[in-house]
């Protein structure tokens, strides 16, 4: 036999959540589940169970984000420090390779 829940019409996600995020009701018609302090403790157990874990969840995406851009941003900066040095160095030896001219007294290298 179907129950008071789903011959209420809720279903899918919803439901699931709602039955599982909410305490449960009592089925007998004389017990209120309000006053029952094991079922209210269930739910606040369940209550703070998730929003630990989408806590969790959000801390570990914030520090990931922060964590992969700050790789960026160093591997930015020891890739311009590369081509400094490069640069450096292709200069250097564009002077080194052009042969000597001697004009008069002083021995100059072509530009």
């Amino acid at each position: 036999m179907l129950s008071t829940e789903e011959d209420s019409g809720e279903s899918g996600l919803r439901s699931l959540l709602s039955r599982w995020l909410a305490p449960e009701r009592s089925s007998s018609p004389g017990a209120s589940a309000l006053n029952d302090p094991r079922i209210l403790n269930i739910g606040l157990r369940r209550r703070v169970a998730v929003i630990s874990v989408l806590f969790l969840c959000v801390v570990g995406a914030v520090t990931w984000y922060l964590v992969n851009l700050g790789q960026q941003r160093l591997i930015e900066i020891k890739a311009l420090d590369v081509a400094e040095v490069v640069a450096r160095v292709a200069t250097r030896s564009s002077w080194a390779s052009t042969p000597a001219r001697t004009t008069g007294a002083f021995t100059t290298t072509a530009p």
